[in-house]
């Protein structure tokens, strides 16, 4: 079966996914790629229409126990909000977004 990745464009008023991936950058997924525990993940909602990178740590039968890193913190997302979990295979950064000035 040949697979196709995809692209995601992380949005300008995105916050919460720095600094792994900034505001303009894409995100490549692997849909049919098995996804890993202790790796970047993108959880979606049921249409898709909402999405969250977390680095995916373990499970329960009713949550995902994902970390991220601004502000970085773990949490548990319940699965019946956030049923589809795709593989990140890679990240394209957007050269239009420099990192700010420290």
């Amino acid at each position: 079966m040949e697979q196709r990745c995809y692209l995601w464009r992380v949005p300008e008023n995105a916050t919460e996914m720095q600094p792994f991936c900034r505001p303009g950058d894409d995100i490549i997924v692997c849909p049919l790629d098995e996804v890993l525990f202790n790796k970047h993940a993108v959880l979606c909602d049921r249409e898709e229409t909402r999405c969250l990178v977390r680095y995916l740590l373990c499970e329960t039968t009713t949550h995902w126990i994902v970390g991220q890193y601004n502000p970085k913190r773990h949490e548990m997302l319940e699965k019946k909000e956030w049923p589809t979990v795709k593989k990140v295979c890679g990240l394209i950064f957007n050269p239009a977004r420099p990192f700010p000035a420290i």
